[in-house]
């Protein structure tokens, strides 16, 4: 049997609760929610464009073996281009360089944003990577709370 996990950017389940909020730790500054889901498989690829950005990757391949049996097959490519893998089933770690990120973004702080193909960690520095990495991990385990107790997310 195929595993799955659902990563749903509208938590119809969570708002049906009456709960308007995640439980993240730390909680983000800010969160937009959305309707769709993002399923996260084996077919999904792992793209990493600098080795800094390889070492996040295997981080998040060891937890998904370790707790659900399979791996993302990791596209390490420093010329990947950005558009075309938008439309494939994909997880993107995007390292951005101080000169072209934004000036006011505190150090720490990522982007994570979750679409019906891919799913965009961004950040100006590799702990902020790392960060977006753990914030996907936590909306992974609350969607196999939710599957597990037959909730529809």
């Amino acid at each position: 049997m195929k595993k799955l996990i659902a990563i749903a950017f509208l938590f119809n389940y969570l708002l049906a609760a009456g709960q308007n909020t995640l439980n993240l730790v730390p909680m983000p500054g800010e969160v937009k929610m959305g309707k769709g889901n993002f399923v996260l498989d084996n077919t999904t690829a792992l793209y990493c464009k600098s080795n800094n950005t390889l070492k996040i990757c295997t981080q998040l391949n060891n937890y998904l073996q370790k707790n659900y049996g399979f791996t993302l097959a990791i596209k390490h490519d420093s010329a990947y281009n950005l558009d075309k893998v938008k439309n494939q089933k994909s997880i993107l770690m995007v390292l951005i360089p101080k000169v072209d990120g934004p000036t006011d973004m505190p150090t720490g702080d990522y982007l994570i944003a979750i679409e019906n193909n891919n799913i965009s960690i961004m950040g100006m520095e590799e702990e902020s990577l790392f960060y977006g990495i753990q914030t996907l991990i936590q909306l992974i385990e609350t969607s196999k709370q939710q599957t597990t107790n037959n909730k529809q997310i």
